[in-house]
């Protein structure tokens, strides 16, 4: 079992950027207004972007020296983006947030100070959500579908996780689209010594909102990802 004795609480958090030159100077200003006090270190993913999103992360960059760039080759899509800002974080927790700047760092943060116990995964969803019917009604739907496939329970699956940074290495995930959310979980939740706290907070609308969830072609991927996972999945617990 974890041990409580040295218990850390520095955390890594990764921004995936896709074409996000106005919203993410203004969430980047508000996220590190609440990281007082905290051990951190932020990484930017620039996931192949045409616009001055780029240029915007090297100005934040050169004057805080915890604020890292990657600058991918080619578009990853979010969870491709995630799963490079793993390989390079150095910290005991690490977080995930859109560039677009839709989740609230103050209730986040507030969140992670709690923490007390190293065994313990916040996995945060969203309240007073000002999404259209169809979106929400997806949304409900694939967190059903999720929950069901893989025996899990949570109110929302694609929200912010503070996932263990040494157990999230050990996990090889595939997913580029948004089931890179699930994968984790569904992998996670395997683990019996962790102990899973679900916490809501507020839904921020970006500035400049455009959701990139109902593309799609990134339907189609997250589609497939399931699929494929869903099949790894199973048949790794049959051989077993």
């Amino acid at each position: 079992m974890f041990q409580k004795k040295n218990f850390k609480k520095s955390v890594s958090i990764i921004l995936p950027a896709y074409n996000e030159e106005h919203n993410i100077s203004f969430f980047l200003k508000k996220l590190l207004k609440y990281l007082n006090n905290l051990d951190y270190e932020i990484i930017i993913v620039n996931d192949f972007s045409t616009d001055k999103t780029l240029k915007i992360s090297k100005l934040f960059s050169k004057k805080n020296k915890k604020i890292k760039i990657i600058n991918n080759k080619k578009n990853l899509g979010f969870g491709g983006s995630f799963k490079e800002g793993v390989k390079i974080s150095k910290k005991d927790y690490i977080i995930v947030l859109p560039g677009d700047g839709e989740t609230n760092p103050k209730m986040i943060f507030n969140e992670f100070k709690k923490l007390n116990k190293p065994n313990e995964i916040l996995v945060f969803s969203w309240k007073n959500q000002k999404r259209k019917f169809l979106r929400k009604f997806l949304s409900f739907l694939y967190t059903k579908i999720i929950n069901f496939s893989f025996n899990m329970s949570f109110k929302y699956v694609n929200g912010p996780v503070f996932y263990n940074a040494t157990e999230l290495k050990k996990l090889n995930f595939k997913s580029k689209s948004f089931f890179f959310f699930a994968e984790i979980l569904s992998q996670l939740q395997l683990n019996k010594k962790f102990i899973y706290k679900e916490v809501c907070i507020q839904y921020l609308k970006p500035r400049k909102y455009r959701s990139e969830a109902l593309r799609y072609e990134l339907v189609i991927s997250l589609i497939k990802e399931y699929l494929i996972f869903m099949y790894r999945f199973y048949f790794k617990k049959r051989k077993s």
